[in-house]
């Protein structure tokens, strides 16, 4: 039997941290990813601040990692291609 239920949070730099899974939300980021006014940061900072509920408590030092769980989740569990 196949199991379809999402992760409702992400273990990032040793703390869960709960996201928001729903379809919305993430509507909300590819919106936010498609914004010709944003530059890299400002999109990954912006899908940050929705994915995450408690987005302030990542520490800096795992944002990076927060930003890969992110996008590995809207990528269907699968991993980004590297760019060079």
């Amino acid at each position: 039997m196949m199991d379809y239920s999402l992760p409702k949070s992400f273990l990032i730099g040793g703390r869960e941290y709960e996201i928001r899974y729903d379809f919305r939300p993430i509507l909300d980021i590819c919106a936010a990813l498609e914004d010709p006014d944003l530059d890299l940061k400002e999109k990954a900072i912006v899908a940050v601040m929705i994915f995450y509920p408690e987005y302030e408590q990542i520490p800096p030092e795992h944002i990076r990692e927060a930003i890969e769980k992110c996008y590995w989740f809207i990528n269907g569990g699968e991993e980004a291609p590297q760019k060079k």
